[in-house]
């Protein structure tokens, strides 16, 4: 979610754009969608958790994609072409032009229109504390309750550059792994212990497996001498991370053991296969996976998805306060609810992405990764965003 890693223009230092990931983008937003939108007791819900699936998806992505573009910044930094602080504040500034603006505006028309519980709580949410304010009252907000995903993924922006350029580069991979195995140990504590129910699923160690798999994966992708670890890492995912995916989502429903076996180890199995996924998107799939991914709605969608992602639990509560009619409109089957609630969402989101976000996004121009002062004859001409 609000990954800008992967435009066709990018800046030195980024990364070439991979159109299937952003087709991968347009796939996960559809779990929080049907999460969303049906409810809580319908079969298609009960069945799969549409949602954990779509955001461990996105988790993933953005472990990837954030550890690929900071090595790169890392490697600008080991020789000399910029400093540290440079390269921090360039990134900062980069993920605050993508992810604030609609974030803020979003909120303050919340709190105006005064939906659900959004003002009560504005402050922990404007800081991005969405996840703990949940995790203390151990409840959701309501229509606002997704944005603990935003919380721990700006959380994880906050401390990852901090890992990734001061860490030993050659332990690197090492301790990656080590968060990973240390999200389940804490899921498994938070089981036992007498922590609030969220603690295993909203805070940020309980999801640093997901993020961590798609970090290990862009470690891996960076160096060529990590082939044979790669190959193994992308094999479990679709050896052990895809059945094992299905086999916890058919105990899940069954009894109590299957419901803590996915607590404890659904996040990493959905991160396996997720990991399979990205790599073999970013390679390319071919033939109708391919076209799938790369061309036609899905990549739209995957570039429009962060709005999609932060606006669409607020449109059956905005329609049910200010569309004329809704009582007519709320005896609709649910199928035809479902498909006007979807292109509401993304209707607005386009629209925001067209004269909101790009407009602001393409700022980001202005403020490439790389220093060009440094370079021999170099000025401050900037890359393209």
């Amino acid at each position: 979610m609000g990954q800008d890693l992967t435009s066709p223009k990018q800046p030195a230092g980024a990364m070439a754009y991979m159109s299937q990931l952003d087709g991968l983008r347009g796939i996960a937003i559809v779990g929080p969608l049907l999460t969303h939108f049906l409810p809580a007791d319908h079969a298609l819900r009960t069945s799969v958790p549409w949602g954990d699936i779509g955001v461990d998806l996105f988790f993933v992505l953005s472990g990837f994609l954030i550890t690929a573009i900071l090595l790169r910044c890392r490697d600008l930094t080991e020789t000399g072409k910029q400093g540290l602080g440079f390269t921090l504040g360039r990134f900062y500034i980069r993920r605050f032009l993508r992810i604030f603006p609609l974030f803020y505006a979003l909120l303050a028309i919340a709190a105006v229109l005064n939906l659900d519980e959004v003002r009560n709580t504005f402050y922990w949410h404007f800081l991005y504390l969405s996840n703990i304010v949940m995790t203390i009252h151990d409840r959701g907000f309501g229509h606002a309750t997704h944005f603990w995903s935003l919380a721990v993924e700006e959380q994880f922006y906050l401390v990852w550059p901090l890992f990734i350029l001061l860490a030993p580069k050659h332990r690197l991979i090492q301790l990656t792994a080590l968060m990973v195995v240390l999200a389940i140990m804490f899921r498994l504590g938070a089981s036992v212990l007498p922590l609030p129910w969220l603690a295993r699923r909203i805070l940020p160690i309980a999801c640093v497996d997901a993020l961590g798999l798609g970090s290990l994966l862009a470690l891996y992708r960076a160096d060529a001498s990590h082939t044979r670890a790669l190959t193994r890492l992308t094999s479990l995912g679709l050896r052990v991370g895809a059945p094992l995916t299905v086999l916890l989502t058919i105990v899940a429903p069954l009894h109590v053991a299957g419901s803590a076996a996915h607590i404890l180890l659904g996040r990493f199995a959905h991160g396996l296969f997720s990991v399979w996924l990205i790599h073999r998107a970013a390679i390319g799939f071919n033939g109708v996976p391919g076209l799938i991914l790369g061309r036609g709605p899905l990549p739209y969608l995957g570039k429009i998805t962060y709005g999609i992602y932060v606006i669409h639990h607020f449109v059956p509560e905005v329609m049910k306060k200010f569309m004329p009619g809704y009582d007519a409109f709320s005896n609709w089957p649910l199928t035809a609810k479902f498909a006007v609630w979807t292109g509401v969402s993304v209707a607005i989101s386009a629209v925001s992405w067209h004269l909101f976000e790009s407009p602001i996004n393409n700022l980001k121009a202005k403020y490439p990764y790389k220093n060009r002062k440094n370079e021999p004859g170099g000025t401050v001409q900037a890359a393209p965003p």
